[in-house]
């Protein structure tokens, strides 16, 4: 345990701590109260996950902050520790898949991509598990 109520979880006891919680939680940003992130709303299937921001109101958000909002992440250092975090994908992912799985489907023997920077940088090569 760190100083004050900040508590240090390792990975295999995320579903003990989700469990302690019931169905629903909120994801807030630590330093200010009332700064929701995310809602996660669980049922059969497992959680759910809803951003409670876009680009734009998450900006306006942290613009609520004066002089502090320039230290807090950005709309894109929450996306991309979600994205590298595998809690979230990317939107278009299965269409990608869907169009990877047609390729070898019809008679293409090997299918190639480069991936971009971003892409390593979001660990998608290690959270998409089908390619």
């Amino acid at each position: 345990m760190k100083g004050g109520n900040e508590v240090v979880i390792e990975p295999d006891e995320l579903q003990i701590l989700l469990n302690l919680y019931g169905d629903d939680f909120t994801l807030s940003y630590p330093l200010y109260q009332h700064f929701d992130i995310l809602k996660a709303t669980f049922d059969k299937d497992g959680y759910g996950l809803e951003l409670h921001s876009d680009k734009d109101s998450y900006r306006n958000k942290a613009d609520n902050f004066g002089k502090y909002s320039g230290e807090m992440p950005s709309y894109y250092d929450l996306r991309d520790c979600l994205l590298s975090s595998g809690v979230i994908s990317h939107e278009n992912l299965k269409e990608l898949e869907k169009y990877v799985n047609q390729k070898v489907e019809s008679g293409v023997k090997k299918v190639f991509f480069c991936p971009d920077t971003n892409l390593l940088y979001q660990n998608f090569l290690s959270t998409f598990g089908s390619i």
